[in-house]
């Protein structure tokens, strides 16, 4: 938890359990939440709202010749659930995530939507804990070189039409996606999509819808092979 306050440049004198409820998921048991407040979900809702101000005040001031519709795309593919994954990703945070055993038995420190939900959470929290200012110092520390990294990363941008544009450039077939799993009750679906490519499996992700899924399988196949022009690896389909 050192290590993350490090990374986040704030050190929560003021409020020392929010970071903690920030990165408490809702399957917590009571027993392990102990005096803590409640689970991430407030403190998501609130910082989903921080997060937007934040990405805004960056483009305005960063694009001051883009019009308004351009920021506001701009912002959408900065601000949504796989890039706050992806950031949550880079903090490490799924380690520290305080979950029930069983949403951890079915990969909940590495589910998309867990790791979104929390790094929206540990916004919250900044901002509770120091106010506007605290938040405009994470974002110029972390969000800012975070967000730069990705209007230039295509990868992070759009995946699914980065990996079609690598494979197809080796042959013509396009790579499909397959559901492998779907669970969960009707507000919480969870997804597990496959991503083959000419009989072979490249990589799965999952989501909390299937275009999330296939997105998160998608980059884990970026992520695993080492593209550089070459074919991917010719092992046959099966579990990656």
């Amino acid at each position: 938890m050192n290590d993350l306050k490090k990374k986040l440049g704030r050190r929560f004198w003021r409020h020392g359990s929010l970071l903690r409820q920030a990165l408490t998921h809702p399957s917590a048991p009571h027993a392990v939440r102990g005096d803590d407040p409640a689970d991430n979900q407030r403190l998501e809702y609130l910082g989903d709202a921080v997060l937007q101000l934040l990405c805004t005040e960056h483009l305005y001031k960063a694009h001051p010749d883009a019009s308004e519709g351009d920021l506001t795309k701009t912002r959408a593919t900065l601000v949504n659930r796989q890039a706050m994954c992806s950031l949550a990703t880079r903090l490490d945070l799924g380690p520290l995530l305080i979950m029930s055993r069983s949403e951890e038995s079915n990969d909940g420190r590495s589910r998309p939507s867990n790791l979104a939900d929390a790094m929206e959470a540990v916004i919250g929290a900044i901002y509770l804990d120091g106010g506007w200012g605290a938040a405009q110092k994470f974002a110029a520390r972390v969000l800012a070189p975070f967000w730069e990294s990705l209007e230039t990363d295509d990868h992070a941008m759009n995946p699914k039409g980065r990996l079609q544009e690598v494979l197809q450039s080796i042959a013509p077939e396009p790579p499909t996606y397959l559901v492998l799993d779907e669970r969960g009750p009707g507000h919480a679906r969870s997804f597990t999509v496959a991503v083959e490519w000419r009989g072979r499996r490249l990589a799965t992700g999952s989501g909390s819808s299937k275009k999330e899924a296939e997105s998160s399988a998608a980059a884990a196949a970026l992520r695993i092979q080492n593209w550089r022009g070459q074919p991917p690896s010719t092992a046959p389909a099966g579990p990656s």
